[in-house]
């Protein structure tokens, strides 16, 4: 079963859409969820959706990386934020991938920094499921000079 680590706390009226998403996405795709944010409140939204027997853990984070925060600033000083701590669980193999829908910067500072990148890839990338499968849909942003084998 993929595990996705998904970063409730990211979104402009978190953690409801972030626990709404979650739920429907281990009932219909199948797919183990680690909701990482401020318990009290992930684990209240959560109580709102029949999702007793689903595979979604709250994974607890104190700390918030807000819109107007500094992207470098806030993954330096937040170490216990939503986005530090699901990137940290894919970094230790405890999940596959993670989403947040929270501050750009900060989540792709997370992602070069705490999962780092291929070789022969300067910037990471963002993507975002397609119409409810498994293709993906790039962002732009990504190195396009790269040296092949």
């Amino acid at each position: 079963m993929i595990t996705i680590a998904v970063d409730a706390m990211g979104g402009d009226h978190a953690p409801r859409p972030e626990v709404e998403g979650s739920v429907l996405a281990a009932r219909e795709l199948s797919v183990r969820v680690l909701l990482v944010g401020q318990a009290n409140p992930v684990r209240a939204e959560l109580a709102k959706h029949s999702a007793r027997n689903l595979p979604i853990e709250i994974i607890p984070a104190s700390e918030v990386i807000t819109m107007s925060d500094h992207p470098a600033q806030a993954f330096r000083r937040k170490k216990d934020s939503s986005v530090h701590v699901a990137a940290r669980l894919v970094h230790e193999g405890r999940a596959n991938g993670m989403i947040s829908a929270g501050n750009t910067g900060a989540v792709m500072t997370a992602a070069k920094f705490i999962l780092g990148t291929l070789e022969s890839v300067d910037r990471v990338a963002l993507a975002f499921p397609c119409c409810w499968t498994w293709e993906r849909m790039w962002i732009p942003g990504p190195s396009i000079c790269c040296s092949l084998p």
